[in-house]
């Protein structure tokens, strides 16, 4: 776990080579390391290649937990506004290639404060595991709207990003589902003597028994909001294997007790089988028509409330 980009004032960094570094005037504590200058990034990548190398590091995991703007602002020219903020990405990417490079099963995990560097091209080279620090400690206070901002992210994230990884408080069927995607952090003591284990087993079987879906087709089945009086559905489908799942998330405050599916690329000459489950006991499944499966109507009873749908095409 590494956060080279934050230079702390009076190590050996700062005083033999401060002109590697800019400042922004007021923060007496920080520095930003210039990843836009060659020689400073040349001299970070042989410093890091080694440790992973001398460690035997196999994921290597950047954060950046302060803001380089007023640094990036301060350091420029009148006439080239911004280009001190288009080095350093331009040396990130850099940065990354060649460890990369050096190191090619390397793994790197985006972590910049949760989810603040994910774009295009920290895609195409990383995957965040931690994707978002609203579920950091103060999430705790925010009661319901944790599961609607982890809904919100899984729902947003998955059109463009495949993998990405949650963090959940508390495990019944609605909190873990709320926080579905390719990984989960159980951020609770597991040592404590009222974990519930047992619980949790059967949530992170789930979770595993899902995962697969997950490098399909992401589609959303309804508008996705923030609002505490909605529902939240997403579907995830694999056309490569006739399979996929639809979660279904009935909010706190929602009066609505059913909605249509509607689910998205299902082929309509064909038959599938389907499993509902409410609970993490999987629901055993039974065969229903293409356009039986296009027009179902979920149901939840209860608010909140939670429903996973899974399909599979039936051969012949």
């Amino acid at each position: 776990w590494f956060e080279p980009e934050r230079v702390r004032r009076g190590t050996p960094l700062q005083t033999e080579h401060p002109e590697w570094l800019l400042e922004n005037g007021e923060d007496k504590g920080n520095l930003l390391f210039d990843l836009g200058n060659d020689e400073a990034r040349r001299y970070l990548t042989g410093f890091i290649s080694g440790m992973i190398e001398e460690v035997g590091i196999d994921i290597y995991r950047q954060d950046f937990n302060f803001e380089p703007l007023t640094y990036w602002k301060r350091a420029d020219e009148p006439d080239r506004v911004g280009m001190h903020e288009i080095r350093h990405i331009e040396g990130l990417y850099a940065f990354w290639d060649e460890l990369r490079a050096r190191h090619p099963n390397l793994l790197i995990d985006n972590c910049s404060s949760g989810g603040r560097r994910i774009d295009l091209e920290t895609t195409s080279r990383s995957f965040p595991l931690w994707r978002s620090d609203y579920t950091d400690l103060p999430a705790k206070n925010e009661g319901m709207k944790l599961q609607i901002g982890a809904q919100a992210q899984t729902a947003g994230l998955s059109r463009w990003v495949p993998l990405h990884s949650a963090s959940v408080w508390t495990f019944e069927p609605y909190d873990m589902r709320s926080s579905f995607s390719t990984g989960v952090s159980l951020y609770t003591d597991i040592l404590a003597d009222d974990y519930p284990i047992d619980l949790v087993k059967h949530a992170v079987a789930e979770v595993k028994r899902l995962r697969p879906y997950l490098l399909g087709d992401f589609y959303p089945l309804v508008l996705l909001t923030v609002e505490e009086h909605d529902w939240c559905a997403y579907q995830f489908d694999r056309p490569d294997l006739g399979t996929g799942c639809a979660i279904f998330l009935r909010r706190h405050e929602s009066p609505y007790p059913s909605v249509v599916a509607g689910l998205r690329n299902i082929d309509t000459d064909a038959r599938y089988e389907i499993s509902l489950s409410r609970v993490y006991e999987h629901g055993s499944f039974h065969q229903i028509g293409a356009w039986d499966l296009k027009r179902l109507t979920v149901s939840i009873p209860t608010a909140p409330g939670s429903l996973l749908l899974e399909y599979r095409k039936r051969d012949g």
